[in-house]
Parts: structure tokens; C-alpha cells; sequence
């Protein structure tokens, strides 16, 4: 296995460990959880942990880390959250870096900020490579174990439960879609097209959101009481009517059918990577591009895009 951070000098590591305190882990223990914010690297001394994400809501495995490496730099280069969650594959002892200390050292002798990050350019770099070969075979040898075909989603909510000011709201966005489409075909201008379908588009979002909440939901279920629904069947119910009614205008765009049809069984597959990461949108019609753009310039497509110039930029330090 390659050292971690293997341009510090000796004298680097004295200085980086002097403060450090040694942890242990349990086999199946959580060490970072997913979305958890964290101020701490991780030096990996004895043991191995496990790397863990999911794809469509399945868990897999990303990748296996064992003595001399280290994790958790992420969160110390983008200042985010935890993107994936950390788990003790056996028993595991590490040693724990406090991240601010890190900066003050860092701060104080170019010469070690200089190593330090040239060095986590390089062990990103090579996780980066490992992660992609890894999907590349899950796409190829594994996409049976993901299921590629969508659920049937009827039955979760009555008529009777369906709030009406959902039903003429999501009326009202296919209405305006409609109207939009003619405004395209007629030449409204690139900038207005786009203005009004994020409008829209944003609408449908915070319908999503609002008619979801616990309380909307406990509202939808006293409806209809004749016909029982638990919370989590008419959370369905909400999001299969939302997305039956939207759905011919949101595949217009090229991404978003793309991770719908997930042609090599995955929604985030190396194509959709793609075509975050060139931003160039696309779809059927002027009014599918401008919906493609609207999906490009959400907040987790903006989000991926940072990701990976964050990175560029520190490997070319």
C-alpha cells in the first residue's frame, strides 16, 4: 500500500503527529458518517476501514483503506460536509489529526503547506483513478445487483387524500409549460425562456417539499380516514403523482432522461458525470435545454463541478 502523504519529509510527520491523538475502532463501527461535519484527519495505523456510499438508495462499498493511509481530507480541502461515510472493517486503530491545528501549521511554513498539499493532490489523484476503475466494473459486472427498472407506484394515496392546491398548482406548471413551448416555437428570447422554465421548474420543487413535510402529510392522511394510508405510503403517493404529472416536460431535458433510463443500471453513471462536469445544455426542443440548464444549475450539479475544479487546482500547485 502507498504511504500516505508521501512527500512529508520525517521532520513533516514529527509535526504533524505531536498533537495527534490514537483512536480504536470496532469491526462494523461508524467513524465519519455521511453529511457529518468534520475537523479531523485520519492516519490509519492498524486495521482497514471501509469506504461506503450508495447508489439509487443501494449501499456499496467504494473503496478499501488500510495502514499509511489516511482519510477525511475532503472536508479539510472543500470546508463540506462529509460526502461518504467511514467504517471499521475489523478491529482499527488510527490517529487523529485536528484539522485546525493543521492550518495554523500550515499557515506558518510555506515549505510544509507546499508539501502537504502537493502530497494530498497525489493520493487524491490516485483515489480518484481507483474510484473510477471501481465504477467502471460495477457498470460492466454488477449492474444486476441494481435495479434498473422503475416501481410500480400506484395505490399509496386516494383521490380523496390528493390536497387540491397540489392538483391545481402541478395543473397550473403543465398549463404554463405548455404556453412556454409556443413562446419558444414563436422566438422568445434564450434569457426569458430560461427565467420563466426555472421559475416553473423551481415551483414543482417547492410543491415537493411542501406537501412532504410530516404535517402536510399527517393533513393528506385525515382526508379520506376510511381509506388507511401510513405516512410513508402517502410520501410516495405525493411523489408518484408529482412525477406522473411532470414527467414529459422534465425528460425534454437530455440529463435528466439520462439518469432516468440509467442505461448502465446506475442514475449517477460516468455519462451523467459527463454531463455535469461540461455543462453544456442540452435537450429536445429549446424548451428541453432550457429545463437541461435549470438541472445543470442546481445546487448539487453546481456542487460536483466545484468538486473537481477544487481538486484540478490543488494538483496543479
Amino acid at each position: 500500500m502507498n504511504r500516505a502523504l508521501a512527500l512529508l519529509t520525517e521532520n513533516d510527520w514529527h509535526t504533524l503527529r505531536v498533537s495527534a491523538r490514537k483512536l480504536n475502532f470496532t469491526d462494523g463501527e461508524v467513524i465519519i458518517e455521511a453529511g457529518s461535519e468534520q475537523r479531523t484527519i485520519y492516519l490509519i495505523l492498524n486495521g482497514f476501514v471501509r469506504i461506503t456510499g450508495s447508489v439509487d438508495g443501494h449501499p456499496i462499498a467504494i473503496h478499501r483503506l488500510g495502514p499509511n493511509e489516511t482519510f477525511g481530507e475532503m472536508s479539510f480541502l472543500d470546508e463540506e460536509s462529509a460526502s461518504a461515510s467511514v467504517v471499521a472493517d475489523g478491529d482499527v486503530q488510527v490517529e487523529a489529526i485536528d484539522t485546525n491545528r493543521l492550518r495554523s501549521l500550515l499557515a506558518s511554513d510555506p515549505g510544509f503547506s507546499e508539501r502537504v498539499y502537493h502530497s494530498l493532490a497525489v493520493t487524491l489523484s490516485q483515489r480518484l483513478r481507483d474510484a473510477t476503475a471501481y465504477v467502471q466494473e460495477l457498470n460492466v459486472n454488477e449492474v444486476a445487483q441494481v435495479n434498473r427498472f422503475h416501481s410500480t407506484r400506484l395505490g399509496f394515496i386516494t383521490h380523496r387524500q390528493m390536497p387540491e392546491g397540489l392538483i391545481q398548482s402541478i395543473e397550473q406548471f403543465d398549463q404554463r409549460m405548455r404556453d412556454l413551448q409556443n413562446d419558444a416555437v414563436n422566438g422568445q428570447n434564450d434569457a426569458q425562456l430560461d427565467r420563466n422554465v426555472a421559475d416553473l421548474c423551481n415551483a414543482v420543487i417547492e410543491d415537493l417539499e411542501r406537501y412532504t413535510r410530516p404535517d402536510a402529510l399527517l393533513e393528506i392522511g385525515y382526508d379520506d380516514l376510511m381509506a388507511y394510508r401510513d405516512t410513508d405510503q402517502l410520501l410516495i403517493g405525493v411523489g408518484a403523482y408529482i412525477f406522473r404529472q411532470t414527467f414529459r416536460w422534465f425528460m425534454l431535458s437530455e440529463t435528466m432522461a439520462h439518469c432516468y433510463m440509467k442505461p448502465r443500471g446506475f442514475s449517477d453513471d460516468i455519462v451523467t458525470n459527463e454531463l455535469i462536469h461540461e455543462n453544456r445544455p442540452r435537450g429536445d426542443t429549446r424548451l428541453g435545454v432550457a429545463i437541461d440548464r435549470w438541472f445543470l444549475n442546481r445546487r448539487f450539479c453546481v456542487a460536483r463541478r466545484k468538486s473537481a475544479e477544487l481538486l484540478a487546482g490543488i494538483m496543479r500547485r
